[in-house]
């Protein structure tokens, strides 16, 4: 082996490992010592092939019951690149119907005293937009680049989109958060600050 294939291979090498260290820390840590055979299972597969995009905050706490996650994760599932087969994606459905039943309510995302735009940028932090939206370069690339959204959407638009993604688009892959309008209103207005 020349020098040159060696540092190409340590340069490999070591990035595989940060990618599999960044990876592995994003890995939502949840309890699953009494959960059933099957939602454990689940557990696992979602570790390995949804974590990529859904951190803890983004959908993981979303406050979806049953059917909600039912439609979510077999979406998912027919996405094109998810690799999800249909036994997984029981195994997904049966872990995440169990920690939504386990798991506590999610907190309001406390804004008092912040101008609307600093409030809605704080909600969009806080329930895990980043993972799926990139704002000037930084976040996630399986949803819209939100750097200049404020150009091509106006407040109507966004209000119906992120109050209910697939009342406007029913194929769309973005699940519905839920958000209170105490949330979702400084979020939109963040958002249409975005130019």
């Amino acid at each position: 082996m020349n020098k040159h294939t060696f540092l190409i291979t340590i340069l490999i090498v070591c990035l595989l490992i940060s990618i599999n260290s960044y990876a592995q820390s994003d890995i939502p840590s949840v309890d699953i010592s009494n959960y059933p055979i099957e939602a454990k299972e689940g557990y696992k597969i979602f570790s390995q092939k949804c974590v990529k995009c859904h951190s803890a905050a983004k959908p993981l706490n979303a406050p979806y019951s049953g059917d909600a996650w039912k439609t979510s994760v077999y979406r998912m599932m027919r996405k094109e690149g998810s690799f999800i087969t249909q036994k997984e994606a029981d195994k997904i459905y049966a872990f995440l119907v169990q920690y939504s039943s386990n798991r506590k309510i999610v907190q309001a995302v406390e804004t008092k005293g912040l101008s609307p735009i600093e409030a809605g940028k704080k909600v969009y932090q806080q329930r895990g937009c980043a993972a799926c939206h990139v704002i000037s370069g930084v976040g996630g690339k399986v949803g819209t680049d939100l750097t200049t959204i404020g150009k091509t959407r106006d407040r109507e638009f966004l209000y119906k989109w992120l109050k209910n993604p697939q009342a406007v688009k029913p194929a769309s892959i973005m699940p519905n958060l839920n958000l209170p309008d105490k949330e979702l209103k400084p979020l939109v207005e963040y958002l249409v600050s975005l130019r």
